[in-house]
């Protein structure tokens, strides 16, 4: 008998749970997918791809404080030189969602090959912690602002910068 009102509850239980949990899961794919679609778009210099996945309003807040939009990332991301041998990705680590808006905690790090003053090559490691806020509008979800809390920079395995926000930034 006790086995039954366990099991009883437990599907009580699920069953409640069930569906939010659903919607977490869905979101988080979607938002998973559009991380993948900012670092194609970026690898591609695929730049009105990019502006379709952050919103007109997006700003983006970096460790010492310095607010950008969307536009002038963009142009940054432009001006910067392509390298070839970059790998990129963006994990989520935590998602709160609260109706059309969801809070991300992201990891984002990349790899690659360069070439230092000694003219030698190089294996750079980065990697930047950072808290997202993405809106669904119309169906899709939108970045609409990101505030890095830290980064880290490794050069051939022996670290080369870790920065931390401020308090008042993160």
């Amino acid at each position: 008998m006790r086995t039954l009102i366990t099991a009883l509850v437990a599907l009580v239980l699920i069953a409640g749970i069930s569906p939010a949990f659903a919607k977490v899961t869905t979101v988080r794919h979607d938002i998973e997918a559009r991380y993948a679609a900012i670092l194609t778009a970026a690898k591609a210099r695929h730049w009105n791809d990019l502006r379709a996945i952050l919103a007109p309003d997006y700003r983006s807040l970096d460790i010492d404080g310095q607010g950008i939009s969307r536009d002038t990332e963009i142009a940054q991301d432009q001006e910067a030189a392509d390298v070839a041998s970059e790998r990129s990705r963006i994990d989520i680590l935590s998602l709160k969602l609260d109706g059309d808006r969801a809070e991300v905690e992201q990891a984002f790090s990349s790899h690659f090959t360069e070439q230092g003053d000694d003219g030698k090559a190089h294996r750079i490691v980065v990697v930047a912690l950072s808290s997202d806020i993405w809106r669904k509008t119309d169906g899709k979800w939108l970045c609409v602002q990101t505030v890095t809390t830290q980064s880290f920079v490794t050069v051939d395995g022996q670290p080369a910068a870790h920065d931390v926000a401020s308090p008042a930034v993160a």
